[in-house]
C-alpha cells in the first residue's frame, strides 16, 4: 500500500512540475501556427486546390449537406462551415467565391477541394490541380444553422401521438 502512495504521489509532483515547465515563447507559437488555421483571421491561404468528381454529386458532405456538381462550394479543413471563401487560380488570375460545406482535403500541400461548377469557373477542369490563393471574404462568416432572418424568440413544435391497441382501457369502462 505504501508503495502505491509513493506512485502516486511521484505522478502528482511529475504533473505539477510540468505544467511549470519551461514556455515556448509567443513568437515560436505563432510561428507554429502559420499556416494551420487561418479561419477567421483574415489571412490569405496560398496552395493547391482539387476538384470534386461530377461523379460525387449527392454525396453527403460533413455539415450534413448534400454535394451537388453544379454548386459553389468547397472543403476545407479549418474554416467553420458557411464561411465564403474567394478562390483565386494563380495561373490565370480567375477567382470564384464559395461557401465551406465540408472537410478536406487531406492530401499533402492542398488546402482546398473546389465543387466541379466552381473549378470550371477558374479554369481548371483541364489541369485537374491547380495553385490558388483562398482567402475569407469580410463579413461572410456564418454560423451554420441560423439564419440572418431569424430573432431571438423562442420556438417550439408539439408532437403528438396516439397508440391503439383495440382494447377499451379500465378507466373508460363504465
Amino acid at each position: 500500500m505504501l508503495h502505491l502512495a509513493n506512485i502516486f504521489l511521484l505522478a502528482l509532483s511529475l504533473s505539477v512540475f510540468s505544467a511549470n515547465g519551461v514556455k515556448e515563447s509567443n513568437a515560436t507559437q505563432q510561428k507554429k501556427a502559420v499556416g494551420k488555421n487561418v479561419a477567421g483571421t483574415g489571412k490569405q491561404q496560398k496552395g493547391k486546390a482539387t476538384y470534386y468528381s461530377k461523379r460525387a454529386t449527392g454525396a453527403r458532405t460533413a455539415s450534413g449537406a448534400r454535394l451537388h456538381h453544379d454548386s459553389l462550394v468547397c472543403a476545407h479543413k479549418t474554416h467553420p462551415f458557411g464561411t465564403r471563401l474567394k478562390v483565386t487560380n494563380l495561373r490565370n488570375s480567375k477567382s470564384v467565391i464559395v461557401k465551406v460545406i465540408d472537410r478536406g482535403p487531406f492530401r499533402r500541400g492542398c488546402v482546398i477541394d473546389l465543387s466541379w461548377r466552381a473549378a470550371k469557373e477558374i479554369d481548371m477542369i483541364n489541369q485537374g490541380v491547380a495553385m490558388v490563393m483562398v482567402s475569407v471574404v469580410k463579413d461572410e462568416v456564418h454560423t451554420p444553422y441560423k439564419l440572418k432572418e431569424q430573432t431571438d424568440s423562442i420556438e417550439f413544435d408539439i408532437e403528438s401521438g396516439e397508440f391503439y391497441d383495440g382494447k377499451v382501457p379500465a378507466w373508460q369502462k363504465q
